[in-house]
């Protein structure tokens, strides 16, 4: 069975439209999705540690550690592109040399996406919320952020750890040179412009522009004990026996879009975050390859 011999590698950040990217990328000629998700986390060391918190059991259902199952997992042939959206690739200490070995054997490229750290945070806290992973507090989550990190608990939690981008990317760039790219955020407001930068960067003919859907966001709720009783199964099989078949995925979806809110954060907040944030920030900014447009400075 053939597969295909050029990876993108999408290595993060998360919340910064990694899954917006991989999937209008899966629908151009010769590009694919693994079969699993966007996130095989194939380049890491995930599976040496035992993961705690809430979701710890679900996050790495999708993660593979074996290198058939991982090639078999993305149609194609010799001469398409995979696309491996894993985000945890630009924090996790052991990706970049993961994937420097792959690189010998496989063509590969690598970007990654930012945008401003603390409204990262903002949106990844606000995940959680979304995933009822937690119930604290956006300032408490991130003053327990060190403790839950030496316990293990899942990479959701780290706020600040996954915002700090520059060490990061000077990693990479250290290791791959012109093989890996940074994008900013605010790209995705012109997919054609985008398009055009990553076909330079991949060697590809310019390839056709379509919208970018927004995938994964983030949002909290007005009652989260509505959202909670939407997502039980027992709850839903009662559903069945009153609401006809009809009219139960067009009920479900206005319960939801009532229910749902956008987080906003304090000022004093997001001073919080960005004091803590600021000696990379400002780093970042002074570098000509990170893009910062968009980004708020203090």
């Amino acid at each position: 069975m053939g597969h295909p011999n050029n990876f993108f590698i999408l290595a993060g950040a998360p919340k910064c439209g990694t899954t917006a990217i991989a999937n209008w990328m899966k629908d151009w000629p010769g590009f694919h999705l693994h079969s699993k998700g966007k996130e095989p986390r194939f380049f890491t060391d995930f599976h040496d540690t035992s993961w705690t918190g809430p979701g710890a059991d679900r996050f790495l259902q999708s993660a593979i550690s074996n290198e058939t199952e991982y090639l078999e997992g993305f149609a194609g042939e010799a001469g398409d592109w995979a696309i491996d959206a894993s985000t945890d690739y630009l924090w996790c200490d052991a990706s970049p040399e993961l994937i420097k070995s792959w690189a010998q054997r496989f063509h590969v490229k690598i970007a990654c996406i930012l945008r401003d750290p603390v409204d990262r945070v903002i949106s990844e806290y606000q995940h959680t919320l979304r995933d009822h992973l937690q119930s604290d507090g956006l300032r408490r989550s991130i003053d327990l952020e060190n403790s839950r990190y030496q316990d293990h608990w899942q990479p959701l939690f780290y706020h600040l750890r996954r915002s700090r981008y520059f060490a990061k990317i000077e990693k990479y760039r250290q290791v791959f040179g012109d093989d890996f790219m940074v994008l900013g955020y605010h790209e995705l407001q012109d997919p054609k412009a985008l398009s055009e930068n990553i076909a330079r960067f991949l060697g590809c003919s310019i390839l056709p522009t379509t919208p970018i859907s927004r995938k994964n966001a983030s949002h909290s709720y007005r009652m989260s004990g509505v959202a909670k009783f939407m997502r039980d199964p027992e709850a839903r099989r009662m559903a069945r026996f009153f609401v006809p078949k009809p009219f139960r995925a067009q009920m479900r979806n206005a319960v939801a879009s009532v229910n749902q809110k956008q987080f906003i954060a304090s000022l004093e907040d997001r001073a919080y975050i960005y004091q803590a944030l600021e000696k990379d920030i400002l780093a970042c900014r002074a570098a000509e390859h990170i893009p910062t447009d968009g980004w708020h400075f203090q």
